[in-house]
């Protein structure tokens, strides 16, 4: 408590030094990749185009995912239906953090495992995992695996995470051509395929 505000004088300064410098740490490596693509613009022009990576937005959505508040779980939701990834993104991501307890509407939560967002289906198929639909989450993705998702660093590392071992991922690992910088092969070979 008596660093409340220094916490506070800090994180502001961060929020302002994100956007002055229009920082890409606010959604996944591959995200800003595949998007910047998608837009035709280098990921230099892409961060500074705000209609399409609006930092700020980003910052409030972030802010509310990593408070973990259930008090945040209406703003969470109303954020999973956003027409931007990212927001989308941050929106899952608070709803991964929830405690256990915390009442979620797991059909909205399903509805994203087609989103356009292949790290958007990756959170919410953890989601569904955490809360008892392996099946669901497991399908979800070996389907990104299988298919060479630009999510699929973050997949491996999420089966890593979890611990319950690769067996029901080993095909679609396999499978998997995605490079990320030759990061997929390392998570390949450490899991032994």
């Amino acid at each position: 408590p008596e660093y409340a505000s220094e916490l506070k004088r800090l994180s502001a300064a961060l929020d302002d030094w994100q956007q002055k410098h229009f920082d890409a740490g606010l959604l996944p490596e591959s995200e800003i990749v595949k998007r910047s693509e998608d837009a035709g613009k280098t990921i230099h022009e892409f961060v500074r185009d705000t209609e399409l990576c609006n930092v700020e937005a980003y910052q409030r959505a972030a802010s509310a995912a990593l408070s973990g508040e259930v008090s945040n779980l209406p703003q969470l939701l109303r954020d999973l239906q956003s027409p931007d990834g990212g927001i989308r993104y941050w929106a899952v991501v608070g709803c991964f953090r929830l405690p256990a307890d915390a009442e979620l509407d797991l059909a909205a939560i399903r509805d994203l495992l087609s989103d356009e967002s292949h790290h958007v289906r990756a959170m919410a198929a953890w989601v569904l995992y955490q809360r008892g639909d392996k099946a669901a989450a497991q399908k979800c993705w070996n389907d990104l695996l299988a298919n060479s998702s630009y999510a699929s660093l973050k997949v491996l590392n999420i089966i890593d995470w979890i611990g319950d071992g690769t067996e029901p991922y080993a095909q679609s690992i396999k499978a998997c051509q995605f490079d990320h910088s030759g990061y997929v092969a390392r998570m390949k070979e450490y899991f032994g395929y």
